[in-house]
């Protein structure tokens, strides 16, 4: 390509660029969320809350302005490709998606009803219902929204979980 002669360009151009994924998806209601309790699985209903790529939890919308979250759930951590009705086979629960997540294996980690640990990772197996068929295909389609953005624009390690968590 010819500059132009007095162009104060010349040479060549060099850029480093960096991506930040930013995500607008917002959306928020109240979900069943299976849990261990003491060696005992228990479903809890609680008010989820998804923002960017963050489904977070309390035990009542009112709690969200001014509690810290009972508990997150990071989906840049999602071993799946897509967020699926979980299999009747394991969960008996009509209206329930599962979402299952990885995090590098630590010293206080320990397997429970949820959690199995392979390698070096821990993998959280999350069973959350909804209390409709339609509400729990919106959140699917949501979060499942969320790991497209995730995974276009966004370099994020992709495991994959053996063995049936």
């Amino acid at each position: 390509m010819q500059v132009p002669f007095l162009s104060p360009l010349e040479g060549a151009v060099y850029l480093k660029l960096q991506c930040h994924f930013n995500s607008t998806i917002e959306y928020s209601g109240f979900l069943t969320i299976f849990e261990d309790v003491s060696g005992f699985g228990a479903w809890h209903r609680r008010w989820f809350v998804l923002s960017g790529n963050t489904l977070s939890y309390w035990t009542y919308p009112n709690e969200e302005k001014h509690t810290k979250p009972i508990g997150c759930i990071n989906l840049a951590n999602c071993t799946t490709d897509k967020i699926e009705p979980a299999s009747r086979e394991f969960c008996s629960r009509p209206k329930t998606l599962e979402l299952i997540t990885a995090s590098p294996l630590s010293k206080d980690d320990h397997e429970t009803l949820i959690v199995q640990c392979r390698d070096k990772f821990c993998f959280t197996k999350n069973w959350l219902s909804a209390d409709t068929k339609e509400e729990r295909n919106l959140w699917m389609e949501k979060l499942n929204q969320v790991l497209i953005n995730l995974r276009t624009w966004q370099q994020i390690p992709h495991l994959t979980c053996k063995d049936g968590i």
